[in-house]
């Protein structure tokens, strides 16, 4: 890090949100960030930071992905996964996935400094699996990567948004510990990367970039168990993965002002763009990826100045 500052380049950020399927969102902007740029987004970002879907994203673009190639592989899993009408379903086949796609990566294969954010429950608060010592914000000299949990099991722990998909027990320092969706602690994780490259990297303010990506603010799909007033509805889990992610960025224009960033999502109220985090149909997956595409159009040139590209 002290590389970076002496060399006079700014540090650049690269935060994503959760939002289960609403990740094709994400992944419409960075394809278009990633062209902008005109290399892989691994080259560009020295720290990703991601919440649950975010996570999942942040991991196949540190491991050297592409966004267009993980959107492929998004149109190939998420309708496997999110067609499943159970909670145990889901779990089962995004368990399969991770191990398909992540069970022989280690986080010393992220070519940039990765963090993955998931819920302690027991603790009732923020967990986040580290891949570089340099980010601790503590016990630097014991620091283990991920804590020692494997990596596929840390996004699965990031992703377990209950009820919708079961919780996950993982042992840390011997201890056992049951884990849900970082998206109920900090669904948008723009202040937690900001305060470790203050804090841990001693990266100064004037020499952040952070650019922040959202998953866009939908109407309400309607379900088949939405009759079931027993059952936790999806809407209520909606509300509140995006009241935190609006909370945390009024926090960080409050405490974090003076440093450069740019914050890309859209709110959408047209009833045929009806979705949520549980999306299964090819077809909206790729609309929500185009809408991602459009609004990057819409903080085009501010991005460009973000990056220190010509905007052409």
């Amino acid at each position: 890090m002290d590389e970076v500052q002496l060399n006079g380049q700014p540090f650049s950020i690269l935060t994503l949100d959760g939002g289960g399927s609403r990740g094709a969102f994400t992944l419409g902007a960075l394809a278009e960030i990633e062209a902008q740029l005109g290399k892989k987004l691994s080259v560009h970002f020295e720290l990703m930071y991601g919440t649950s879907t975010g996570a999942i994203i942040a991991t196949y673009l540190a491991t050297g992905y592409t966004a267009k190639q993980t959107f492929e592989r998004y149109m190939e899993f998420i309708p496997r996964v999110m067609s499943c009408r159970t909670t145990n379903g889901r779990t089962a086949a995004l368990e399969d996935v991770a191990k398909e796609e992540f069970g022989e990566c280690e986080f010393s294969d992220a070519r940039c400094m990765l963090a993955i954010v998931a819920t302690r429950t027991d603790h009732r608060r923020p967990l986040i699996f580290k891949s570089n010592a340099e980010l601790a914000q503590g016990r630097k000299a014991t620091f283990v990567p991920g804590f020692g949990v494997p990596l596929h099991e840390c996004l699965l722990a990031s992703s377990a948004a209950a009820p919708f998909f079961e919780k996950r027990k993982l042992t840390i320092d011997d201890v056992e510990v049951e884990v849900i969706d970082g998206g109920f602690v900090a669904n948008n994780p723009s202040m937690f990367a900001l305060i470790d490259a203050e804090r841990a990297l001693s990266i100064k303010r004037q020499d952040i970039r952070l650019c922040a990506i959202g998953t866009g603010d939908f109407p309400v799909k309607k379900h088949w168990w939405d009759f079931a007033k027993s059952v936790w509805p999806i809407q209520l889990l909606e509300a509140t993965l995006e009241s935190n992610s609006n909370t945390v960025e009024i926090l960080r224009k409050l405490t974090f002002e003076d440093v450069s960033t740019v914050r890309v999502n859209g709110v959408y109220r047209d009833t045929s763009l009806a979705t949520d985090l549980l999306e299964s149909d090819p077809k909206m997956l790729r609309k929500l990826f185009e809408l991602g595409r459009e609004a990057f159009g819409t903080q085009e040139q501010a991005l460009a100045k973000l990056f220190g590209v010509n905007h052409g």
